[in-house]
């Protein structure tokens, strides 16, 4: 039978300090890759491609009072969650 949450962390946590720290650091690993960071460089590119694809009518900017009534809104099944 699989050990429960509470049973490993337990666990974990009776480890030596140096034991945890490992563990943090192969759990994070676990995880992949960290996600890359932009520069200014890249971001200015981010923004000009944006800014054309509204210019040119691909896309419609959402003013900020409706995008943060569905931020805020609480989540319904079939809206965005299944």
């Amino acid at each position: 039978m699989p050990e429960t949450y509470e049973a490993v962390l337990d666990r974990v946590l009776a480890l030596p300090e140096k034991d945890r720290a490992r563990l943090l650091d192969a759990l994070i690993a676990s995880e992949g890759p960290e996600p890359a960071v932009r520069t200014d460089a890249e971001w200015a590119e981010v923004y000009e491609r944006r800014a054309r694809e509204v210019d040119e009518g691909r896309v419609r900017p959402i003013p900020w009072e409706e995008m943060r009534r569905e931020i805020f809104a609480p989540a319904r099944p079939g809206r965005y969650l299944p």
